[in-house]
């Protein structure tokens, strides 16, 4: 998960100006990271500023209409159950009540997130006819062998490993932006394992017909965010505020890459919508939703 700022956002050292097809080839066996920057703040122009009157009437109007979008998002979304506590002690304190997670870590609490986190993404992806089969291992560390990758954890697709920043760790990462403009909770921590799961069962589950690494993360993210706590979540979309993608082809590299948490709210607006969920998951995992800009013949 990426602590970089929006225009910092990097994926394996992607070149800024490859295609979506080009950036599709590092989404398997590197990788898979996500943005914590701050809040967006698109809409401060320089006409803004130079309109203090008129910006006072609209700001105030601009914000009435994001919380009334934000509370029909909420009355539309159906609550996800929380998994909690659901660490098992063992004779190597590794296992969950899950006997295909095992955590390396040797905090109890961030056992117990990790653990929790692994079990969340599966109920959703399963509920969702994503297959979840397989092991899981997620290691919690203080911090991570990549540095570069400015990020609060990754997952790897060649030997198929987890790693995330301890809380403590995460928290500190977080101390000057937090993470989607909130400072780093336990819940927010979770949710970063939630997110690097659904990477590894995205990479379980792709077909000859491999979606762009924006596809990747349109489930990923819809995976973190559906299986936040809502008051966790209802705080994250006030901070962000954002409409979901209108087309296709808005689902791309380029926008994931330079406005990162606008990507992340976009998908689960997008997501929430009653013509997508889902169905839309499964489409573009198997390629039969085709997504990215298109590429000139």
């Amino acid at each position: 998960m990426s602590r970089a700022t929006n225009s910092q956002f990097a994926v394996a050292h992607a070149n800024a100006n490859a295609s979506d097809t080009s950036l599709t080839q590092i989404a398997r066996g590197k990788p898979a990271i996500i943005s914590s920057a701050g809040r967006l703040q698109y809409w401060h122009t320089l006409a803004d500023r130079t309109r203090p009157h008129i910006n006072l009437h609209w700001h105030a109007a601009r914000s009435l209409m994001v919380l009334l979008s934000v509370i029909l998002i909420f009355a539309a979304t159906p609550a996800w159950p929380q998994t909690v506590n659901n660490f098992t002690s063992s004779a190597d304190g590794r296992h969950c009540s899950d006997p295909m997670v095992e955590i390396d870590s040797l905090q109890p609490r961030d056992r117990e997130a990790a653990c929790a986190g692994a079990i969340e993404a599966k109920a959703f992806l399963t509920a969702s006819g994503i297959n979840t089969d397989g092991r899981i291992n997620i290691s919690m560390v203080s911090e991570l062998a990549d540095d570069s990758l400015n990020a609060y954890g990754y997952f790897d697709g060649q030997s198929e490993w987890i790693y995330v920043l301890n809380f403590d760790a995460a928290r500190r990462a977080a101390a000057e932006a937090g993470m989607y403009g909130e400072p780093m909770d336990r819940d927010l921590h979770r949710s970063i394992v939630v997110h690097e799961v659904a990477h590894l069962m995205v990479n379980r589950n792709l077909s000859k017909n491999d979606p762009p690494l924006a596809a990747h993360e349109y489930i990923a993210y819809v995976s973190q965010f559906a299986t936040m706590p809502l008051a966790v979540r209802n705080r994250v979309l006030i901070n962000n505020p954002g409409e979901g993608f209108q087309a296709n082809w808005q689902i791309n590299s380029f926008d994931l890459r330079f406005a990162p948490n606008q990507f992340a709210v976009r998908a689960y607006q997008h997501y929430i919508q009653p013509e997508n969920g889902t169905a839309f998951l499964r489409g573009i995992l198997s390629g039969e939703i085709p997504v990215g800009i298109p590429l000139p013949l």
